[in-house]
């Protein structure tokens, strides 16, 4: 887990250029500033492009987790009887749980079948619900990836748009996620 973030790190992990200006501007290293002043700036893409390129494995899995999580109530409430979001969370709290072979390969099959549950819903109108069933389904494959979990954050605050009918929302749903990211990293839950 990384809280000190320099130019040259930026550039290793091939920050856009536009990022990296922003960052510039603020003259601050701290991350858990960083992320402060982002989002009293609204620059929430790059707050959450930076929080998951600074977690380690599991923190990445959690992040991505509360962020699924806090949308599944919108498929569950439209299709209450289709536990097959719900179980690819579940599949991916056994991982947090235990790292195992046995429990990814378990998270990779339920992954499919939220992706199924997305697929059904394509050309539906309740977009929250099928991008609630995506979030789950991404949650359950992300291995390793910090793009897939910035993505995750990001489809949960669209799926509160579609859910609200609010642009404002997007914009508080990633500001609970971002902030929820700062205290997993602290060590505070």
């Amino acid at each position: 887990m990384r809280t000190k973030i320099t130019f040259k790190w930026l550039e290793d992990v091939d920050a856009c250029e536009d990022g990296v200006e922003y960052y510039k501007t603020l003259g601050e290293t701290d991350l858990f500033r960083l992320i402060e002043r982002g989002i009293e700036d609204s620059e929430l893409d790059y707050c959450n492009w930076l929080i998951a390129r600074c977690m380690d494995h599991k923190q990445a899995l959690r992040y991505a987790l509360y962020a699924a999580e806090s949308v599944l109530h919108m498929y569950e409430d439209a299709y209450p009887d289709d536990n097959r979001p719900r179980m690819a969370i579940e599949a991916v709290k056994a991982v947090i749980k235990r790292d195992s072979k046995k429990n990814r390969e378990s998270a990779d099959v339920e992954s499919c079948k939220a992706y199924d549950a997305f697929y059904s819903l394509c050309g539906r109108i309740n977009n929250a619900a099928s991008l609630a069933a995506y979030v789950a389904g991404s949650v359950a494959g992300v291995g390793y990836d910090q793009t897939s979990v910035e993505a995750i954050a990001k489809g949960s605050a669209n799926a509160f748009y579609y859910y609200t009918g609010s642009l404002s929302c997007i914009d508080d749903q990633m500001t609970r996620i971002l902030r929820h990211g700062i205290k997993m990293i602290k060590g505070e839950i």
